[in-house]
Parts: C-alpha cells; structure tokens; sequence
C-alpha cells in the first residue's frame, strides 16, 4: 500500500523492514545518516531508504512529503532482470540522495503533492491504481534525472529499451493533443500491438494506462494550482467538449473534476 504524507522535523516516520521511503525536502539544513553514510542537506532534495536501511535524523530539519512503499506497489515485470524501476531503486538503496536543480523542483514539489491529494481523497484506500501510476511516474522521472545528469549507467538500449524511451519522448510532447495508442505507434513506426508489448515488458502496464496517468496527472495539477476553468482545462488537453474530459477525469478517479476542485479547497 502507497502512503504519501507531509513530513517536518520531528515526525516520526513509520518505517518497516518491507517499505522503500522517498523524502522530498522542500526546505532542509543540518545532516543525516542512512546506515553508516551521513548527508548534508539543503532543500530540493530526494532522500531514499531501501528496505531494512537505518536512518538517523536527529540533526536534520525537514520540511516536505515522505512516500512509503513497498515491492508488490512496483509493476510486474515479465523480464526480473531488466524491470527498470526496480534497477532504479536498487541505484537509490546504495546512493540514498539526489539534489535537484531548481529549475527542476517545481516538478517535482507538484507530483508529491498531487499524491499526497490522491491519497486523502481516494476511494479505494487499500489498492489505488492511479497512486501506483503516479508512484511510477516519479520514479521514471527520478531515473530521467540520473541518466541526464549522468549519476549511474543504465547499460546501452536495446531496440526496445530505444522504443521505450521514444515514446515516454514523444508523449511528453504531444500528450495535449495525442490520446490514443495508435497516435503514438503511428508516429514510431510501429503497430500498436507491438508497440503495447514492448510497454508491458519493462513497466508491466500498458501504452495506454501511461498515457492515461499522464493525462491525468496534468489535469489534477491544473485543477490544483491553477485557476483556469475547467472549460478552459478541457480545450487545453485536447478534449473536444468539456463533458469529454470530464468523463475521463470521473472514470480515472471517481469523482469530478468540479468535485475534485471543490474537495481542495476544504
């Protein structure tokens, strides 16, 4: 089970020998020690303890979000060696720290509090899909980071490793205005079947579910810490009417986009 939550210093986190934790500092000073390794810290920053890993933080002050997780929250994956998240996390367990410029973090700060949204206004609080997509979407993004600024080598692409990787490209890109499979597969060269099996191999989901995450986590975001209208929302998503998005958004999280906009403001 997913747990996002807001930390400051003082809190006690509820770790567990079978939980991953991601701290997110927003604000941080002072240091910590993960097992025998001490970090200094400063905001912006993400900070992960692996499972059965000791932290000490009695000379730290956080401010920010913690995420708890354990194994079964990953995607199945048909190839063990290869799932890519689970490399990801391993990579974190030996390095616990990454300092994210700031051009970077409000990217970040707004993904933790988009799940720290989804996990007090869920109505599936034992199994949340849309928290396991946005958990992966984090994770994807955290080993975008470490590939660009060069932190670890991921081993060279295969073929389909290079389709993976063009098409997480290309929905950044056209994710506004390209909703279906077929856009994408269209645009690869591929057919969408093939392009859909790749997708499962290394995330264990399908093309369409991640583009359904990512759509949908844009649309919260705007929700959340814009005030344009959900009208305006809508034609900027790409949707044809606004009853079009809405339909998504209360299929994907149960509620409204105006019933979702209403509950933050309480």
């Amino acid at each position: 089970m997913i747990t996002v939550n807001t930390y400051h210093s003082g809190t006690q986190l509820p770790l567990t020998n079978d939980h991953h934790c991601i701290v997110w500092a927003t604000k941080a000073n002072g240091h910590l020690a993960i097992d025998n390794k001490t970090f200094e810290l400063g905001p912006g920053q993400l900070l992960t303890v692996g499972k059965n890993q000791k932290l000490s933080i009695d000379h730290a002050h956080i401010e920010g979000y913690y995420l708890l997780f354990d194994d079964s929250d990953f995607p199945t994956s048909s190839i063990d060696s290869v799932c890519r998240i689970i490399l990801l996390y391993n990579h974190f367990n030996m390095h616990n720290q990454l300092i994210i410029p700031e051009a970077s973090q409000q990217e970040f700060r707004q993904l933790f509090q988009i799940m720290h949204t989804e996990s007090f206004t869920s109505q599936e609080p034992a199994i949340n899909p849309v928290l396991s997509l946005l958990l992966q979407t984090l994770l994807l993004k955290m080993e975008q980071f470490i590939k660009n600024t060069e932190l670890i080598d991921l081993n060279k692409n295969t073929i389909e490793e290079a389709y993976l990787t063009k098409f997480l490209t290309l929905l950044e890109k056209h994710y506004t205005s390209k909703h279906q499979v077929k856009d994408y597969a269209e645009l690869m060269n591929l057919p969408s079947r093939k392009l859909n099996d790749i997708i499962k191999i290394y995330l264990g989901i399908t093309a369409k579910e991640i583009i359904t995450s990512r759509l949908y986590i844009e649309i919260a975001r705007r929700l959340q810490f814009t005030s344009e209208t959900i009208k305006g929302i809508a034609y900027q998503m790409g949707f044809n009417t606004p009853y079009h998005m809405s339909n998504f958004f209360t299929k994907t999280k149960g509620i409204s986009p105006q019933a979702y906009r209403d509950l933050l403001k309480k």
